[in-house]
C-alpha cells in the first residue's frame, strides 16, 4: 500500500470527497478518489510504524469502504482500468487481516473471491507484472489461510500455484530483490505445508531452495539487511529440518550459518525490530538444542517489543510463549493482556485469554 498521509490532510480529503459523493454520485473520478482515500486510511490503521496506529477493526472498515468504492467505479465503467484490480486488492487485504485476526473461514472467503476476480481480468491485463503480483500474493495468503485451518492439501495446492508465479516474476527480473524475498517466503509457507504433511525431504527441498535463492542477493550485497534475515531465517529452517531428519551435523551447520548472518545485525546500536525477533527466535528454536539460549533469546524479544511499541502481535505472542517457557508466569500474562487488548472477537482472542487462564491469569 502507499505510505499513509497525516492524519488531519486525511481527515479533510474525507470530509471534502463524502460531500462530493453525495452531490455526485455517478461520478467515476469521485469514486476512485474515495477507493484510494480509503485504502490510505486503512494503511494507517493497519501499522504503527509509518506514523500510523494499529487498529485492525478500523483498518478493516476502511477496506470495505474502499472495496465498496472501487465496485460503484466498476458498476459506473465495467471497462474502467483500475476497479476491478481495486476490488481484489481489498479483498486481499481484507482476507489478510482476517488471517492476522484469528478468522481464517473469512480470509479464504476473500482471498478466493480476490483470485476470481483477478482471473476475470482482460488477458492483457492479466498478463501485467503488477496482475501477477497480486496473483502471487492472494495465493500465497490463501494458502497461509488454508493452514491456519488445518486443511493441509489445499493450503499446498495455493501456496504451489503462489510459487509458480513468484518463480515467473523472478525470471522476469532476476536482479529485483524484492522478488526474491517474495519468492523466498512463499518458499517458506510451502515447505512449512509440506513438514505438517510430514514430507520433510520435501520441506527440505523447498528451505534449501530458499538459501540458494536469497544467498546470491546476500552475496551481491551483504548489507541488504531484509535478505540476510530472510537468508538466515531460510538457515534456520533448514537446520530444524536436517535435524528431523536425524542429520545433525548438517542440522549444526546450517543453525550456525543462520547465527552467522543475524548476530552482527542485531547487536547492531540501530538494530533493526525483524533483526532482533529473528535473531531472539533462532536462540529460542534452533536445532540441535544444545544452541538454544531462551533467556538471552528473551532479552532481544523485549527490544523487539519496545521498537514496535507493544503493538506487533507475533512478537507478543513469541514473547509470552518465551516466558511461559522460562516460567515467568507473571510477565507471561502481562505479555497476553496486552495482546487481548488488541485482538477482536474471534478464535484467536479465544485461543489467548485460554492460554492466559491456564497460567491462573
Amino acid at each position: 500500500g502507499e505510505t499513509p498521509r497525516g492524519r488531519k490532510e486525511m481527515e479533510e480529503s474525507e470530509r471534502v470527497l463524502e460531500a462530493l459523493a453525495a452531490k455526485y454520485p455517478t461520478d467515476i473520478p469521485v469514486a476512485v478518489e474515495r477507493a484510494t482515500l480509503y485504502n490510505q486510511w486503512a494503511d494507517y490503521y493497519n501499522t504503527s510504524m509509518t506514523g500510523g496506529e494499529f487498529n485492525a477493526v478500523k483498518a478493516q472498515e476502511y477496506l470495505e469502504r474502499s472495496c465498496e468504492a472501487w465496485r460503484t467505479a466498476k458498476w459506473l465503467d465495467a471497462a474502467h482500468p483500475k476497479a476491478a484490480r481495486g476490488v481484489a486488492i481489498c479483498q486481499i487485504k481484507i482476507g489478510t487481516l482476517s488471517y492476522n485476526a484469528g478468522n481464517a473461514p473469512k480470509a479464504i472467503e476473500q482471498l478466493t473471491a480476490a483470485l476470481a476476480d483477478l482471473d476475470r481480468l482482460p488477458e492483457d491485463v492479466q498478463q501485467q507484472q503488477k496482475t501477477i503480483r497480486s496473483k502471487a500474493h492472494a495465493a500465497n495468503a490463501l494458502g497461509n489461510a488454508y493452514l491456519g485451518q488445518g486443511e493441509n492439501e489445499k493450503a499446498l495446492a495455493a501456496l504451489s500455484q503462489s510459487v509458480a508465479l513468484n518463480e515467473r516474476l523472478a525470471g522476469a527480473d532476476p536482479k529485483n530483490a524484492q522478488t526474491a524475498i517474495a519468492l523466498a517466503q512463499v518458499l517458506r509457507s510451502r515447505a512449512d505445508t509440506r513438514w505438517n504433511l510430514n514430507d520433510k525431504p520435501g520441506a527440505k527441498q523447498d528451505y534449501a531452495a530458499i538459501t540458494r535463492v536469497v544467498g546470491k542477493l546476500v552475496e551481491a550485497n551483504p548489507e541488504n539487511v531484509p535478505a540476510r534475515i530472510e537468508l538466515a531465517k531460510g538457515f534456520r529452517s533448514l537446520g530444524q529440518t536436517e535435524f528431523a531428519l536425524k542429520q545433525t551435523a548438517a542440522a549444526r551447520e546450517a543453525s550456525q550459518k543462520a547465527f552467522a548472518l543475524l548476530a552482527d545485525l542485531a547487536k547492531r546500536p540501530e538494530a533493526t525490530a525483524d533483526a532482533l525477533f529473528e535473531y531472539a527466535v533462532t536462540l529460542a528454536q534452533c536445532e540441535p538444542a544444545d544452541m538454544q539460549r531462551p533467556a538471552e533469546a528473551a532479552e532481544y524479544l523485549e527490544k523487539a517489543n519496545r521498537i514496535y511499541g507493544g503493538r506487533e502481535p507475533f512478537t507478543l505472542r513469541a514473547l509470552a510463549l518465551l516466558y511461559e517457557q522460562l516460567g515467568n508466569r507473571k510477565r507471561a500474562i502481562e505479555i497476553w493482556d496486552q495482546l487481548l487488548a488488541m485482538l477482536p472477537e474471534s478464535a484467536e482472542r479465544e485461543r489467548v485469554k485460554n492460554k492466559k487462564k491456564e497460567l491462573g491469569g
